[in-house]
């Protein structure tokens, strides 16, 4: 999971677009996304999206956003991010 913090501000408008260039090289276009703005506070926004459509929300994306970018094993799922823990892995059954 990626986290990006702050990901825009007025003076720094291009730097978000250029992150999304560079971790789509590493993640499918599926892999899911999440947008949360204004976390705790009565504006609060949740979106869950994928790394192929997450410029749609650009303009939603201001320094009071969080992003967030699953990895190769995270869902969707009722909009909300499920990434399995690797549990099933760790174990022989």
């Amino acid at each position: 999971m990626i986290a990006i913090y702050n990901p825009k501000s007025r003076s720094r408008l291009e730097n978000f677009a250029w992150a999304v260039d560079i971790i789509r090289k590493y993640r499918n276009e599926d892999t899911p996304a999440g947008i949360v703005k204004s976390a705790t506070r009565i504006s609060e926004t949740v979106i869950a999206t994928t790394i192929g459509r997450i410029m749609e929300y650009n303009d939603v994306i201001d320094m009071s956003t969080l992003v967030l970018i699953g990895n190769s094993e995270s869902r969707l799922w009722k909009n909300r991010i499920i990434t399995p823990r690797g549990y099933q892995r760790k174990y022989e059954y």
